[in-house]
């Protein structure tokens, strides 16, 4: 009894994860659809759109493997080009909350570091996200995140 009680709570957090990390692109393709129509352009974000997509994908095949077996996804990567792969998906979020983004140069290295890059994404796009959701709309000052 004790343990199906427990199987049946680890179950439940694993699809509220689940549940919580598809929100994140599912709110980006929201976005993007919502900026192109604004601009008239979704063919501006249709790439954008299309990786998000293949995120989802990969969101539920890593939960599917984790009720299976333990399995990584960890190759050889450049971070700065993971992190600039990022860039659009923050700037049309701050842009439609009217959020004013400032990118700073930093200094590139170039040297790889092993990770899951799906995993990694994830992480720095909610702390991005929970920035952006930080800032009170009733501000009358202009709102920077930089």
């Amino acid at each position: 009894m004790f343990e199906n009680k427990h199987r049946m709570e680890s179950v439940s957090q694993l699809a509220a994860g689940m549940a919580h990390e598809l929100r994140n692109p599912l709110s980006v393709i929201k976005g993007f659809i919502q900026l192109s129509s604004f601009t008239g352009q979704l063919d501006k974000y249709y790439d954008t759109i299309l990786s998000e997509i293949d995120r989802m994908n990969d969101i539920l095949e890593i939960f599917f493997l984790s009720l299976s077996k333990k399995q990584t996804n960890k190759k050889d990567v450049v971070p700065e080009k993971m992190c600039d792969s990022l860039i659009p998906l923050i700037q049309s979020e701050c842009l439609l909350k009217k959020i004013l983004y400032r990118l700073y140069e930093f200094e590139r290295s170039g040297a790889l570091c092993f990770a899951d890059i799906s995993m990694v994404k994830q992480v720095i796009l909610n702390l991005l996200r929970n920035a952006v959701e930080a800032f009170d709309g009733r501000q009358k000052k202009k709102r920077y995140l930089p």
